[in-house]
């Protein structure tokens, strides 16, 4: 027969690190998926390119919006998907957007269908810097979670 007893103490304080990440996970979460949202909108911003006539519409067009639970990101700009991904047959290509969940299928759209042949070379700005903004967010949370746990 094998019998084991769990310390006292040892109970409360897992009791008290359950309580932690509870409280971590109600009130964290939303306050790391707005700052990650805040990091993702400086980045596209500041790697959103400029073209000479428009003056940084692109750019003004990106915005963070607080949703009830989190943020998004969008950019509002009707040709932001295809500054983005690019167009042509020899340009659209599938980039970080299907890592983030995007399908194949959202981002050929843009590709055209060879009524026009503007081959414009992509400028990706905004899923990178969602993906980056989410990798560091994820990076933050687990670093606190480990704090948590070895309290």
């Amino acid at each position: 027969m094998f019998d084991a007893k769990i310390n006292t103490d040892d109970l409360k304080k897992l009791q008290k690190k359950f309580k932690t990440l509870e409280q971590f996970s109600k009130k964290d979460a939303v306050q790391e998926m707005n700052r990650a949202i805040m990091h993702a909108h400086r980045l596209a911003v500041s790697a959103a390119p400029v073209a000479k006539d428009y003056g940084g519409t692109l750019k003004q067009s990106i915005k963070p919006k607080a949703l009830k639970d989190g943020a998004e990101l969008v950019a509002y700009a009707e040709y932001a998907p295809y500054v983005e991904f690019g167009t042509g047959s020899g340009y659209v290509k599938v980039n970080d957007a299907t890592n983030l969940g995007i399908p194949e299928k959202y981002i050929k759209q843009f590709k055209g269908r060879g009524i026009k042949e503007i081959n414009m070379a992509p400028q990706p700005f905004f899923y990178g810097s969602v993906a980056k903004a989410y990798k560091n967010m994820l990076m933050r949370i687990e670093k606190h979670l480990k704090r948590i746990v070895n309290e």
